[in-house]
């Protein structure tokens, strides 16, 4: 399953990029912890780490692996968890008044819940845009006040 979100920001691509990157649990409405395992390089590849995500009373623990950090420009991390990964993505364009951050991910579901994907993934695809486009909303908020 793709979901993909975008917004712009008020702020410097920089400062947008470090923010979105070094402090989830600050502006994200699910995560909850983000340890730091191995920072590799000012969080290049390789550099691991360990979230607690809390959503809808459900919590899950996903173990991050940075892919590639391309400041203030790009970044891609893969989480995997119990019941799916999540391959994420965020770009960061300077635009006039501001910077445009684009989330794009994909959720590989593992086990009985692949068939659930298989079936209704189509009706979830929509939540998962929703859900990715609050997500950036409360970045937003975050960093504009």
């Amino acid at each position: 399953m793709k979901s993909s979100a975008e917004i712009t920001i008020n702020r410097d691509r920089e400062t947008v990029f470090k923010y979105t990157i070094e402090n989830v649990p600050e502006w994200s409405s699910v995560v909850v912890s983000d340890e730091l395992i191995k920072n590799v390089d000012n969080y290049g590849p390789g550099t691991t780490y360990k979230v607690l995500t809390k959503d809808r009373g459900t919590e899950m623990v996903f173990d991050g692996l940075v892919l590639t950090n391309e400041q203030p420009s790009k970044h891609r991390s893969i989480m995997r968890g119990d019941y799916f990964d999540m391959d994420v993505t965020y770009h960061f364009e300077e635009q006039e008044g501001g910077t445009q951050v684009r989330q794009e991910a994909v959720i590989s579901p593992k086990g009985l819940l692949r068939i659930i994907f298989f079936f209704v993934g189509w009706m979830m695809t929509r939540g998962s845009c929703r859900a990715a486009q609050n997500e950036l909303n409360h970045l937003k908020a975050h960093l504009e006040t």
